[in-house]
């Protein structure tokens, strides 16, 4: 098998191949020897599909928990944190690197966080997930970029196959099944027949995972940015979804592809709460209340989700067609709601009209706001006070209707408006 030197040069960062390699060598004078594994593994050879993945993850074969802050300070790198299970986070030069010992796992039960115990670099891949996630590359002097692949992953990556490892492996950990919906999303894979079965008959036991860990992995889906929307149809399909909660079936298809569309212009940290508005907006109280309970969600997100509904139902009680209505009547209701939760909603609007509408307003927002001040009305002739309120509330709807163009439009109507409260 050729060496993957070449891929670690090419399609890592230069910064992210140097820290990979000075944790190598730092880890061999600790006495471990050091692999490349999973994701980081994977994406170098996905690059072609667009594969990148954000995380540097190391396997040390041999290492005790005293050999992470060894090969932290060889290198000028800080341990910022440690878990249970053998791993920890390595700070180097603006990286975070992914440290773990190879281990071994075996499941009490059902949904229950793994027992863990060190184990070669042979067992550490064999009870990995899929087989695309269980290849290593060599970090040490002697044979860097030799590739360690027992399983096939590489062969099955080429030939577009997802491949889970043993039959009980979506039952020991069901978070792997929205991982499998990931993955094929994002990489356009396709799950080999044994492992499409194990999904289906393993898709109940989602519901023993806990309202944390379930969280991450549907989150971690919401970021995939242009594959969410595919990833959210696969977890349908698989009965994934009504296993996390019976009202996220069936999930709006074509709300999620709008998703996946503007992924690329929404902002990262708004993409989540954005995520859970389009669940949201279909939904009743009682719904959104077991959603939120099932989840538990930050707080941001928990409102936007029952925002969406709101506003939803809000535009659906409207006298006349909510499209119809002018942006000024429209912005004022969306003043009511969660910015996240508004592009939500509209998102998942059944209604083009309303779509273009309510996006237009969420846009004319961000710049909506009157050319005049209060201090310009008080310059006009109106005393501090609450009028000074009720005029630039006037002028910010005439300005968002069309009736005022310019600063000087304004004017001519805070005159008239000025004139009309001194004849009162």
């Amino acid at each position: 098998m050729p060496s993957a030197a070449n891929l670690i040069a090419r399609r890592m960062s230069p910064e992210a191949a140097d820290a990979v390699r000075a944790v190598g060598r730092a880890s061999e004078r600790a006495g471990v020897r050091p692999y490349l594994v999973g994701g980081s593994v994977r994406d170098l050879f996905a690059a072609e599909r667009g594969a990148s993945s954000p995380d540097i993850d190391i396997a040390l074969e041999g290492a005790d928990p005293a050999a992470f802050n060894r090969i932290a300070a060889r290198i000028g790198g800080r341990v910022s944190r440690r878990s249970l299970f053998g791993t920890a986070k390595l700070d180097l030069g603006g990286l975070s690197i992914d440290l773990a010992m190879t281990r071994a796992e075996r499941y009490p039960a059902p949904g229950d966080l793994p027992q863990v115990r060190p184990a070669p670099l042979a067992e550490d891949l064999a009870r990995r997930d899929f087989s695309v996630n269980a290849m290593a590359i060599s970090l040490s002097a002697a044979d860097f970029g030799e590739i360690a692949d027992p399983r096939g992953g590489l062969s099955d990556l080429r030939q577009s196959r997802l491949r889970a490892l043993h039959d009980r492996s979506f039952q020991d950990d069901a978070t792997r099944i929205i991982r499998a919906a990931r993955y094929c999303a994002r990489l356009s894979l396709e799950p080999t027949a044994d492992t499409r079965r194990w999904i289906a008959e393993s898709a109940p036991f989602v519901s023993a995972i806990s309202p944390a860990r379930i969280r991450a992995e549907l989150e971690r889906l919401f970021l995939e940015g242009e594959s969410a929307a595919r990833a959210m149809s696969r977890l349908d399909e698989w009965g994934a979804l009504s296993a996390i909660h019976p009202a996220l079936s069936p999930h709006d298809r074509a709300a999620w592809t709008r998703f996946s569309e503007r992924a690329g212009e929404t902002p990262r940290d708004a993409q989540i709460p954005i995520a859970y508005a389009i669940i949201g907006a279909p939904l009743s109280d009682a719904q959104i209340g077991g959603i939120i309970k099932r989840l538990r969600p930050a707080s941001r997100s928990a409102r936007a989700l029952s925002d969406a509904a709101a506003l939803t139902r809000r535009l659906a009680n409207e006298p006349a067609n909510a499209a119809n209505l002018s942006a000024s009547r429209l912005i004022a209701i969306l003043d009511r709601f969660d910015d996240r939760a508004a592009i939500g909603a509209s998102l998942a609007a059944p209604d083009a009209n309303l779509r273009a509408r309510l996006r237009a307003c969420i846009q004319a927002r961000a710049a909506d706001r009157p050319y005049l001040s209060g201090d310009d009305l008080i310059a006009l002739g109106i005393p501090p006070g609450p009028t000074i309120g009720e005029i630039l509330t006037r002028l910010r709807a005439a300005r968002l209707d069309g009736e005022t163009a310019n600063p000087e439009d304004e004017r001519r109507l805070a005159q008239k408006l000025i004139a009309r409260h001194n004849d009162v």
